[in-house]
């Protein structure tokens, strides 16, 4: 759109008087909902379903993590004055939220920024590589040493980077880094603080919200792989780690799981089809028609005194 969000046709103006309840989601390409058409988008679907009863806002962008949303949040959705707003998100997003340089983590990633990177400081919030550094600036570097915060990145490694005697042949590398032993992640990127900062991101995006008169929804999207497991009755990463976050969350996953790993995802593509998207829209949709009866409810009663 005009605004930056995603919509039917390049150029439309979404912003306007407010004439019925607002829906803001946000989160990674799950929610922009990559390769298939702005029709079969499940934020599209959500609003089809309600009859035009409401008007929703899509905010995704491709390769977000969980503290990009929270950004968002805080950055551009509020001043939009939505009635609800969704964090949706699939697992890999709780991981690119300690990562400061993503195509470290992710070879075949094809966006050579960087993001910002929340920290825990005691109870509060802290935002590194803020204004981000740029591309040009990354590439210009004499040695990747020299960059930023590489000890807030999950995904670097010293050794990965070092050259030695083994590197004049493949099959000496392949051999070496093999046998080499699997680094222990520094204190910034452990396994135990991936959860407590992702779940303190999390709470502060819902606090936000609810600061601001916003009803916030935390919605999880499950991946392909994870589906696959399920269907063979073995638990998943997603909802362990979601289990120990420990906020409240709209799980998709039941409905995703009817459609099925084929039908349910892009053919050799970890995004939702159109019947995916269906999917992702009908969940959710009875979380989102709850919460507006509620404030409708409220506001009446309000009036009424």
């Amino acid at each position: 759109s005009a605004e930056g969000l995603r919509a039917a046709a390049q150029g439309t103006v979404l912003a306007g008087p407010k004439t019925k309840p607002r829906v803001a989601i946000v989160g990674d390409s799950f929610v922009f909902a990559e390769l298939v058409a702005f029709e079969d988008s499940w934020g599209h679907l959500l609003e089809a379903n309600s009859g035009g009863k409401l008007q929703v806002l899509n905010f995704g962008v491709a390769g977000y993590s969980i503290d990009q949303a929270y950004l968002r949040l805080k950055k551009d959705i509020i001043a939009w004055e939505p009635d609800i707003v969704i964090l949706g998100f699939p697992l890999v997003d709780v991981y690119r939220t300690v990562t400061v340089y993503p195509f470290i983590n992710w070879p075949d990633w094809n966006m050579p920024f960087s993001k910002p990177r929340i920290v825990r400081e005691g109870s509060a919030l802290k935002i590194l590589n803020v204004p981000t550094i740029a591309p040009a600036q990354i590439f210009a570097k004499t040695s990747i040493e020299d960059l930023p915060f590489l000890e807030y990145d999950a995904g670097y490694n010293k050794r990965d980077w070092r050259s030695g005697f083994t590197d004049v042949s493949y099959a000496k590398r392949a051999l070496f880094s093999a046998l080499a032993p699997w680094p222990e992640p520094g204190p910034h990127a452990s396994e135990e603080e991936i959860v407590r900062v992702n779940a303190a991101i999390f709470q502060a995006f819902i606090k936000l919200a609810n600061d601001n008169r916003i009803t916030p929804i935390i919605m999880y999207m499950p991946g392909r792989p994870e589906i696959l497991r399920l269907a063979r009755g073995e638990p998943t990463a997603g909802q362990r780690i979601m289990k120990q976050i420990g906020v409240p969350f709209v799980d998709t996953t039941p409905c995703v799981l009817e459609v099925g790993a084929d039908a349910g995802y892009v053919p050799d593509d970890p995004h939702y089809s159109p019947r995916g998207n269906a999917a992702v829209a009908k969940c959710i949709g009875g979380a989102v028609d709850r919460i507006l009866a509620q404030r409708q409810a409220q506001q009446t009663s309000n009036l009424r005194q």
